[in-house]
């Protein structure tokens, strides 16, 4: 008969325990989609793995050349466990998407760098803290982190850009300041399960 010492059952319950941390970072359980539900994006054609109880606000149009993705314009798909077109009366964390057609090539890090100035402008938040790449489902992308922005308002924000066969995406996940380390496992996990539907979004053009 095989018999396990204390220190190797000290070491199950140290691997048991990273691994319920590990699952509830990640937003899914026994299996991956568990505690997830699909997500279409009627206007803009992708769709995404989101939270159980998250539900979202679709988008009516697409947005302007160079617009911030402001949830009051109708441009944006948004997303949370109560979703609003006021930020005050909304849950957090919440996701924010849209998109525009872009009027000539660009890569994902160009329009970061336009991106900058949009959020600028929206949010009066000079720059990022970090700039990062980042992997969105099949399609390489920037990560924009503000760590406090707005400032008054105590947010910080995970803005990410994709320019990808000639739209350009913002994807903006936030959250009051202090869950970044939660918050920033669970984005990843639904950054990951983007796709584009490349069809949708010929016949959007």
């Amino acid at each position: 008969m095989s018999m396990i010492t204390a220190d190797g059952q000290r070491g199950v319950r140290r691997l048991a325990a990273v691994l319920v941390v590990w699952s509830a970072l990640a937003g899914c359980g026994p299996t991956p989609h568990s505690r997830t539900h699909q997500y279409h994006s009627a206007e803009y054609g992708y769709s995404l793995r989101l939270p159980s109880g998250w539900g979202a606000i679709p988008a009516k149009h697409w947005l302007a050349s160079d617009a911030a993705p402001r949830t009051a314009n109708g441009g944006v798909d948004i997303i949370a466990a109560r979703p609003s077109i006021r930020v005050s009366e909304m849950s957090t964390p919440a996701l924010v998407i849209g998109a525009q057609h872009l009027d000539r090539p660009m890569s994902s890090a160009e329009w970061a760098d336009q991106v900058v100035g949009i959020v600028e402008e929206m949010k009066q938040c000079a720059r990022p803290d970090h700039r990062d790449p980042i992997a969105v489902g099949a399609t390489n992308g920037i990560l924009l982190t503000y760590n406090d922005c707005p400032e008054e308002l105590a947010y910080y924000h995970l803005w990410v850009t994709v320019a990808h066969r000639g739209v350009a995406y913002q994807i903006v996940f936030f959250d009051q300041q202090g869950n970044e380390v939660a918050n920033r496992a669970q984005f990843e996990a639904i950054l990951t399960s983007l796709r584009l539907d490349e069809e949708r979004r010929r016949r959007a053009a």
